[in-house]
């Protein structure tokens, strides 16, 4: 996920998984986070299925919502096949 505009608010982006935000703002070791990596004004977020909308939150560094938004994802076959599956992935921008 690349976030575009000003970001000089935003300390993390959230994407939800299931029933829970992710990753987990401030940390909580007692609560299982998904795999996500943060460099300059990109997120990358390792989900283990391939929802066709997302719902994404950035948060400032009280862990107030700055913004929230859900966007369509168009999800590409990366490895794998058809038939048996394999990992997916997807480019989502968002511009604040």
């Amino acid at each position: 996920m690349t976030l575009e505009g000003d970001a000089s608010e935003v300390a993390v982006i959230q994407v939800r998984d299931d029933d829970q935000w992710q990753p987990p703002y401030p940390p909580d070791a007692e609560v299982p986070t998904i795999p996500t990596t943060h460099d300059g004004d990109t997120w990358t977020f390792t989900l283990f299925s391939s929802p066709r909308s997302v719902m994404l939150r950035a948060l400032d560094d009280d862990g107030d919502v700055v913004e929230q938004t859900e966007v369509d994802v168009g999800w590409e076959r990366v490895g794998g096949t058809a038939e048996c599956g394999g990992p997916m992935e997807a480019r989502v921008d968002w511009t604040m």
